[in-house]
């Protein structure tokens, strides 16, 4: 096991334990710059650049040490834009920060490999991963699909008066997430990898028109959450994720409990908020919502198709044992109901039109 020391004043004189680089042979540069930390996030406005290699254009998400954006490559113009996740070590927890970034990017590496011997491009590429002493940030490139969050898309939708997407292109975005998912659960049988913080802000969707039918590609960012759980970084008690789609194991703090079946649990709030336009649960602070997924009926009875309505109320069932158990359970269901909704030849049709899209895509890249 490699240590790393990092050499400013949040963390002198103290290692940070990473996995290995380039896990699975995938290449993850590490760089770093000499000088002070800096002001952490004071300096993240569009057109700055962080690592005097990547420049700013629009915030995708925020956290409380945490900052997410699209950023041109101008150190490697082929790249294009990417996606540049970043954590300020100017904080009281940088250091642990720090660490989590860096586990990150390995393991990315690793669904990264297993994406090109499963032909399947369901989660972003990782580039490289570095620290800006100058600016007191800790950084991690990933290559993404064009586009834009699922929760700006469906924002976009909402503004622009066309209302919730309708149920096929709902089940066919919920199906890929699934799939990505699937995919991270696999990764590790012996101790299946959740990844704990599935909701639409971490979700990337790019439609594309085929056969006069719009088809999601779409693209999952942030899955170290869970590595950090099953490494025992996480202790009892501690609530961890987004709020708005916790499952209520995460909701109580149950580390001992989480789970692929805890992402079947946030996969069926993101569904439900595909469909109906709205989140399952409403309140006005963290500790409601937190309430809410752990004592309160899940509202599937709004869902107006009987089938969909079973299989997401199954979903969300407030014990895991009594939701599907895996991604495939999901995945076989979804699939079923678009299906009955589309017809058998044309479903067939669509998912063979999906992949040669797919395989155009990878070839242009």
């Amino acid at each position: 096991m490699l240590t790393n020391r990092v050499g400013s004043s949040f963390a002198r004189a103290k290692t940070v334990r990473i996995g290995r680089p380039g896990a699975l042979g995938v290449p993850i540069r590490d760089t770093q710059l000499a000088g002070p930390p800096g002001l952490g996030f004071a300096g993240t406005v569009p057109g700055a650049r962080i690592h005097g290699r990547y420049q700013l254009e629009r915030e995708l998400a925020q956290g409380g040490c945490s900052r997410t954006w699209f950023a041109q490559d101008m150190g490697q113009p082929s790249h294009g834009v990417v996606v540049l996740k970043m954590v300020d070590l100017t904080s009281d927890i940088g250091n642990v920060l720090h660490a989590h970034l860096r586990n990150e990017s390995f393991l990315m590496g690793e669904i990264a490999v297993q994406s090109d011997r499963d032909s399947v491009d369901l989660f972003a590429t990782p580039i490289a991963y570095g620290i800006d002493h100058k600016a007191g940030i800790a950084w991690l490139s990933m290559r993404v699909a064009q586009g834009r969050t699922l929760g700006e898309d469906m924002k976009s939708r909402m503004k622009d008066g066309c209302g919730p997407y309708p149920l096929a292109e709902s089940l066919r975005a919920a199906l890929e997430i699934a799939k990505g998912l699937r995919q991270l659960h696999r990764l590790h049988p012996d101790k299946p990898v959740p990844h704990l913080d599935v909701k639409p802000g971490n979700v990337m969707i790019d439609w594309e028109v085929v056969h006069d039918r719009r088809v999601p590609h779409v693209t999952l960012l942030d899955p170290a959450l869970g590595a950090s759980v099953n490494e025992g970084a996480v202790q009892e008690g501690v609530a961890i994720g987004s709020a708005p789609y916790m499952s209520p194991e995460q909701a109580r703090g149950e580390i001992s409990r989480l789970g692929p079946s805890s992402d079947i649990y946030s996969l069926g709030c993101v569904l439900f908020e595909m469909i109906t336009g709205k989140m399952p649960f409403n309140g006005e602070n963290w500790a409601e919502l937190l309430g809410a997924h752990i004592s309160q009926q899940f509202p599937s009875q709004v869902i107006s198709h009987d089938g969909l309505r079973r299989v997401v109320d199954k979903m969300t069932r407030k014990n895991p044992g009594d939701r599907f158990q895996n991604m495939d359970e999901v995945i076989a269901n979804l699939e079923r109901i678009l299906v009955e909704l589309e017809g058998p030849q044309e479903s067939v049709s669509r998912v063979g039109a999906f992949m040669r899209w797919l395989v155009s895509r990878r070839t242009a890249a």
